[in-house]
């Protein structure tokens, strides 16, 4: 019962940080020298789904998992998503990870 108790800590824990983090993504790293004002395109981000599971994988080890899907809401629909979404969604993943301690 602690582990589980855990893992739901862990799980709305992560899903506190990913909210703050789609509210308020990341600057992205910027190597051409300019000022971003934030007047381009940013990608507008929602959380489609946020769920986790603690998976057995060896020798009775048992190890948590989150499932994340985000969904650039500004995106054309059946298409791959625009480069600087990707780079976006890159340092949020990034972001949330070094939060949370996790890999």
């Amino acid at each position: 019962m602690l582990a589980s108790d855990g893992f739901r800590d862990l799980v709305d824990d992560a899903r506190g940080v990913l909210v703050d983090l789609v509210s308020h993504p990341p600057p992205l790293e910027n190597s051409s020298g300019l000022v971003d004002l934030g007047l381009t395109d940013i990608p507008y981000f929602e959380i489609s789904q946020l769920t986790g599971a603690i998976c057995p994988i060896d020798d009775g080890v048992y190890r948590p998992g989150l499932w994340i899907v985000l969904r650039d809401m500004k995106a054309a629909p059946k298409q791959s998503l625009p480069e600087m979404s990707l780079e976006h969604a890159r340092v949020i993943v990034e972001e949330f990870t070094r939060r949370l301690g996790i890999s």
